[in-house]
């Protein structure tokens, strides 16, 4: 009997993934999809369970050393050792929200000019009201189509894309592979590919829990790794992020007074305050010495470069 090819290879990188992982794990194994699929995990360095999840499920585990990981590095080796001919990205704490995820993730890539899919991102039960806020902001429920005619210009809004949950087609990859050199390779990838004249689709149909209840220390060393990595993809200039950041911050107050949390809004302030100050500092990061940079960036294996 003929075997199967592999049509789809699910692309995971993990570091202390957590009990959740399970559940990751679970669902992705529950999915109604025709197309046979494997799953990589890429593990760097775990010490909690994660090893011991993952060996519960018929995946392919790679262990590389903690210094070995890179966002793009780690998703274009996984890339390269993968059979599939779509690749799927998914961060480790996404879960899918039900069992045909994959198969609308996967359903536009029959067009031969889309080169990568990208899926919607919904708040878990847990998250906080100005996550919940944001998700539901960035992440729409109409699906969007990305190409040089439709787009404006080059800003984060316009390429956005994210390994949050994600397909792109492996022909595509072979000829633009994520760049290692930057924090955000999704978003550079998405530049790259509009930019050769692809079309990038966002499918809200493929939908996956994502969310972080960060507190204000973590969101402005985050948003700090953002305005770095931004400050060589996007055309974005920092009096429009401002102008943006404004008519955001009043529809977020307006958001809890109608949903009654008119008392979050003090908190509202400095919790976007710290996001925009990251942002700066990341965006003007030339002048800040390495080692003060290491010491504010959630992604300090990046300064090692």
């Amino acid at each position: 009997m003929k075997k199967h090819k592999i049509k789809v290879s699910i692309i995971i990188p993990t570091q202390n993934a957590g009990s959740e992982f399970d559940t990751v794990l679970k669902r992705i194994f529950e999915q109604n999809i025709k197309e046979k699929f494997e799953v990589i995990i890429i593990d760097s360095g775990s010490t909690d369970k994660t090893i011991e999840i993952a060996k519960k499920y018929p995946v392919r585990l790679i262990q590389i050393k903690p210094e070995e990981f890179g966002h793009g590095r780690t998703r274009n080796y996984g890339a390269d050792i993968s059979e599939g001919e779509y690749l799927v990205f998914l961060t480790q704490d996404a879960i899918p929200f039900d069992n045909n995820w994959l198969r609308y993730l996967i359903s536009n890539l029959e067009d031969e000019n889309v080169a990568g899919v990208y899926n919607k991102q919904i708040p878990k039960d847990n998250a906080n009201i100005f996550e919940k806020f944001y998700l539901n902001k960035v992440y729409s429920d109409y699906k969007i189509i990305k190409n040089l005619k439709t787009i404006k210009s080059l800003t984060l809004n316009e390429i956005r894309f994210s390994s949050g949950g994600s397909v792109i087609k492996k022909d595509v990859w072979k000829k633009h592979k994520f760049d290692e050199s930057v924090l955000f390779e999704d978003q550079a990838w998405s530049k790259t590919v509009l930019l050769s004249g692809y079309s990038i689709i966002y499918e809200p149909k493929a939908k996956v829990y994502h969310s972080h209840n960060y507190n204000i220390i973590d969101v402005f060393r985050r948003h700090f790794d953002h305005g770095v990595s931004l400050n060589e993809i996007v055309n974005d200039k920092i009096i429009n992020v401002t102008k943006e950041g404004l008519n955001f911050i009043i529809e977020e107050i307006l958001f809890l007074i109608k949903n009654n949390l008119w008392y979050k809004i003090p908190h509202m302030f400095v919790y976007e305050f710290s996001r925009y100050l990251g942002y700066l500092l990341g965006r003007k990061h030339n002048i800040i010495p390495k080692f003060i940079k290491r010491s504010i960036s959630h992604h300090k294996y990046y300064w090692k470069i």
